[in-house]
């Protein structure tokens, strides 16, 4: 019995693990808006697909918690938020399909990809 309510522990707690995950990677753009999170001087995610033009809300969390700034910034300057602190911040991908790398000017170790499909 011990071991059967084991197993059935791990098959739950697995099975709630999957959901949590499932529902967080789905959150990200469930209002119709892409989600970029800065975290640890890390984007979160730092490399996702958007439609052309799709509005990306960049929120940095670093600068709440440490008072650290932040840009995202395209590598071709086709689009920059500007300095990211307390606020949240708006841009729109470009329009033309294509792969757009980017990178925060303040701390140029942070890059992520940008697909616009």
């Amino acid at each position: 019995m011990r071991r059967r309510l084991g197993r059935l522990f791990v098959v739950v707690a697995i099975a709630a693990l999957s959901t949590l995950t499932l529902g967080a990677s789905a959150n990200a753009q469930t209002d119709g808006i892409q989600h970029v999170s800065i975290k640890y001087l890390t984007f979160h995610p730092n490399d996702f697909y958007v439609a052309p033009g799709a509005a990306v809300e960049v929120t940095n969390i670093d600068w709440v918690k440490r008072g650290i700034p932040h840009t995202l910034t395209a590598n071709d300057g086709s689009f920059n938020t500007g300095v990211v602190t307390a606020q949240t911040v708006t841009f729109y991908a470009p329009t033309t399909p294509g792969k757009y790398k980017f990178h925060c000017e303040i701390h140029p170790v942070m890059t992520g990809v940008i697909h616009v499909t």
